[in-house]
């Protein structure tokens, strides 16, 4: 995303979206660096007048020195389903490439892959020996993104323990998420506590509620890459944080002011890349002091630190949320199964409940609602506006009408999608206008433009020399953008608000219409 940055002094910077009139259909990823030559730390406070919070942070020093590097048993569990066929997997083939030229001589590793079923590449975890990488590398550079997603086996056979002492077991999970159990997930996690879950993310729109949550339960870190990001980067800003734990078994108590309901309740080890964030409240003002310890390359390490907490601070009030949220997280995480299923507590739902609604947070059981403050009549009748769903920046929709297909236990007959005139043809499960001819019974995978993405899939099936029928949805309307559309061929019949346009267009024209960067979607009207 293009930003704006108004800095108000050295320590203060307002960020904000450059153009306010898009709709994004990424995550919008601020990056920012404040590490100095050692563990710092930091405490900030907010009082409303009724209840104090605190937010305790322990932030990593810029460089690690080599001395610090631990032993450690990898595994990597990639994700080849459906959902990331393309783009996606070609990144995570990327990223691997580049972590295993990283692994330390001392490391052992192994390699899982899973879609509907899993793949295992060695018995056991291995000597990370230029023979056993390139071994690795071959099986990883011919995986091919197809069926379903099945995590929850993969997450099993990741977390069971080798039985190494000498080792610190790390699991690396990447994947964008696109499961539906994430709840069962997360609390297959709670029941290793001693494996360290790391979750590395791909795609525009990663499933951030289980990945961060992976990462959170198995005390690791999570890294996120877009699929116009740099792989090596994200790769190298993965590996620093896996191999680099700086505190471990970190723990803190503080003194001379009562606080209470501190989480996370356990601590995760502190990591060159990410700071430990501790929020609580506190319920009377004063001072008193913190005492953080933990193990520093095997050794304990402790550090002090003063703090004054007072009756009244209006500044940092996000504090009072964040508290709120990390709750919520508690409580939910006391039974992710029951509410999975829909069986958790009554006591303990009601509780989630009032935190949403008193911190103004999204959860299981709250929502925003968005409430129009008038209702426009044609005709004497309200008149209904379907409003299009973003497809993430670089999903393709042949993958995710795929994945619907087999969900509903209606795979369409595999097509070929070698051809520019070919591709994306994938017969759609429901309301499909053009039903392809099946041609092969093989599927060759390519990576679709961007401009692709706009554009139903039953439309791309369509010869060129028709005339069709399309609504075209755009970000924005200006005289200059209806007269592009008029030279394709695009005859207007009807216009809502100028950002939702219905007429008629020649097929042949389709593509170069969703290349028009204010184009948001093409549909085929009935």
């Amino acid at each position: 995303h293009l930003v704006d940055t108004l800095r108000g002094d050295a320590s203060h910077a307002l960020v904000s979206l450059k153009n306010q009139q898009s709709i994004p259909n990424q995550d919008f990823i601020l990056r920012y660096a404040v590490a100095g030559d050692r563990i710092d730390d930091a405490v900030l406070t907010h009082h409303n007048g009724r209840d104090g919070f605190f937010t305790l942070i322990l932030q990593p020093p810029a460089r690690v020195q080599p001395a610090e590097v631990t032993p450690k048993e990898i595994v990597f569990v990639i994700d080849t389903s459906g959902s990331m066929m393309g783009f996606p997997l070609e990144k995570i083939k990327e990223v691997m490439r580049f972590t295993f030229d990283g692994l330390n001589p001392r490391d052992r590793f192994n390699v899982i892959t899973f879609s509907g079923d899993q793949h295992i590449l060695f018995p056991a975890p291995v000597a990370a020996t230029p023979a056993n990488i390139t071994a690795a590398w071959e099986f990883v550079r011919h995986r091919q993104g197809s069926g379903g997603t099945e995590m929850l086996p993969a997450i099993r056979m990741a977390l069971t323990s080798s039985g190494s002492k000498d080792h610190v077991r790390v699991v690396c999970f990447m994947t964008d998420g696109e499961v539906g159990n994430d709840l069962e997930i997360l609390a297959e996690i709670q029941r290793h506590p001693e494996a360290r879950v790391f979750a590395f993310g791909i795609g525009s729109s990663t499933n951030r509620f289980l990945l961060d949550g992976m990462a959170r339960h198995g005390r690791g870190e999570v890294e996120y890459v877009g699929l116009s990001s740099e792989a090596s980067a994200a790769a190298r800003r993965f590996y620093e944080r896996v191999r680099t734990p700086l505190l471990t078994d970190v723990s803190f108590e503080v003194s001379g002011v009562p606080v209470a309901e501190t989480y996370p309740r356990r601590l995760p080890d502190l990591f060159s890349a990410k700071p430990v964030v501790v929020v609580g409240r506190y319920n009377k003002a004063g001072r008193g002091i913190v005492r953080v310890r933990g193990m520093a390359a095997g050794k304990p390490w402790s550090r002090e630190i003063a703090v004054d907490f007072p009756a009244q601070e209006s500044k940092h009030d996000v504090l009072a949320s964040l508290w709120a949220r990390r709750k919520i997280d508690d409580l939910m995480n006391r039974d992710l199964v029951g509410v999975q299923r829909g069986t958790l507590d009554g006591q303990t739902k009601e509780a989630i409940t009032q935190l949403g609604l008193t911190y103004k947070l999204m959860t299981q059981y709250t929502s925003f609602i968005a409430v129009d403050e008038k209702v426009v009549y044609q005709g004497g009748q309200p008149h209904r506006i379907e409003v299009p769903v973003e497809m993430p920046a670089g999903v393709s929709y042949a993958s995710m009408q795929a994945k619907t297909s087999m969900a509903m236990g209606a795979m369409a007959p595999l097509v070929s999608m070698d051809a520019a005139t070919d591709r994306a043809r994938v017969e759609r499960g429901v309301d499909n206008l053009v039903r392809p001819a099946p041609r092969a019974a093989s599927v060759a995978l390519v990576s679709e433009p961007a401009h692709l993405n706009k554009l139903d899939p039953a439309l791309q099936a369509i010869g060129a020399g028709q005339t069709i029928k399309v609504e075209i949805w755009l970000t924005a309307s200006n005289p200059a953008l209806l007269t592009k559309l008029k030279r394709l061929g695009f005859v207007l019949a009807n216009s809502e608000n100028g950002h939702r346009l219905i007429g008629t267009v020649p097929s042949g024209q389709l593509r170069a219409i969703a290349e028009i960067e204010e184009v948001r979607l093409i549909k085929g009207v009935r």
